[in-house]
């Protein structure tokens, strides 16, 4: 049978199973709609808004037949809160989901699987996240790194945590806590061997030991950085390196060196998008995009060559857009309408300010399907 045709077929199937209307005893057992979605989940030729049709008929199954709340249960409002975050937008809908899931794996009763509640709070702080309610954010992405410490195999989560509580802290501009979460990051890099999670936290420790006037600190950690970027030839990395290398310079005055470490990062940064695969190369132009709001920062606020900056903030925006990257976009309006009302270009700066608001209507941009 042609591959093309598989999923229209599963989808038959599934779709007869769950739609069958027989009385109670004829239901799906607990265990086939387990499965279900266990096969619903690791299917890549399923979209997400098939996803969340089809996990969605299986809770409604399960809520028919009148099975306990288990963890069963639990993982269907998991995912449906999962599928609606990149689907609906419902935020307030995944956030109640997901609580429900969370209170059924931490009853303590039996058939709940306290160890999923780990991602569950891990993603409740995507979620706050989200909502730009940071403080709430913070404190599940703790108690996720909390309820992980009482299992096994763990890692990957707690660092996902440590680097949202780091970005998170350097959003709301507490630069001291910034630093201690991306030490402690680091230390979990090292400890489990991970050296592509090491210079991401490395370099936000080096931004945010530079946003702290704590220079030499700063200078340290982006030169171990980078040599380590080098080290493992990740072009990803290496542009990055430079990104923050150049966003020190300009604010210890070496405007010059650092517009030519911006131009350095792009070409890196270009580099690794256009060699990557399609879903890769949109997170790239999504990296790119942010190298050159940095760029056009440095060129309108150190140089005052507004020619270039806006220049620079078009290429951004439109990067954003193209990797479907409201904030990232939305970010590049907001610089442009600063540099318009600084020409005095006040209808410019209205329209800038439109546009803004227009781009944060569009899909969230974290990727939690892993969960």
């Amino acid at each position: 049978m042609p591959k093309r045709f598989l999923p229209i077929l599963l989808l038959l199937i599934l779709g007869g199973l769950l739609t069958y209307s027989g009385p109670p005893q004829n239901q799906p057992s607990a265990a086939l709609i387990r499965d279900s979605l266990l096969h619903i989940e690791k299917n890549p030729a399923l979209t997400q808004q098939q996803k969340l049709a089809l996990v969605t008929r299986l809770r409604d199954d399960f809520e028919k037949a009148r099975y306990p709340e288990d963890s069963i249960y639990a993982r269907l409002l998991h995912r449906i809160a999962v599928y609606q975050y990149y689907t609906t937008k419902e935020y307030g809908s995944c956030v109640t989901n997901t609580l429900r899931s969370i209170r059924i794996n931490t009853s303590g009763k039996k058939n709940a699987c306290l160890a999923f509640a780990v991602n569950s709070y891990m993603n409740m702080g995507y979620y706050y996240e989200g909502l730009v309610i940071y403080d709430q954010a913070l404190l599940y992405f703790d108690s996720s790194i909390l309820l992980s410490n009482h299992f096994p195999h763990q890692e990957t989560t707690v660092k996902l945590c440590r680097q949202e509580r780091s970005r998170i802290y350097s959003i709301k501009g507490d630069y001291e806590k910034y630093i201690e979460e991306s030490t402690l990051g680091i230390r979990l890099g090292e400890d489990t061997h991970d050296t592509s999670y090491t210079i991401k936290l490395l370099r936000q420790r080096a931004f945010a030991e530079a946003k702290a006037g704590l220079f030499p600190a700063a200078d340290n950690d982006i030169g171990l950085d980078y040599a380590l970027s080098q080290f493992t030839k990740d072009t990803t990395a290496i542009a990055g390196s430079l990104d923050i290398k150049a966003q020190i310079d300009a604010t210890t005055g070496h405007t010059d060196r650092a517009l030519k470490e911006f131009d350095q990062a792009i070409r890196f940064q270009s580099a690794a998008a256009a060699n990557s695969g399609n879903k890769s190369a949109v997170s790239g132009s999504s990296i790119l995009g942010y190298i050159y709001l940095d760029q056009g920062n440095l060129l309108m606020e150190k140089m005052e060559r507004l020619a270039e900056a806006e220049k620079s903030y078009l290429k951004a925006y439109d990067l954003a857009v193209q990797a479907r990257d409201p904030v990232g976009a939305a970010s590049a309006c907001i610089d442009l309408n600063v540099l318009h009302h600084n020409r005095k270009d006040y209808r410019m700066a209205i329209l800038d300010c439109h546009r803004a608001l227009q781009q944060l209507h569009i899909t969230p941009e974290k990727d939690i399907l892993r969960n």
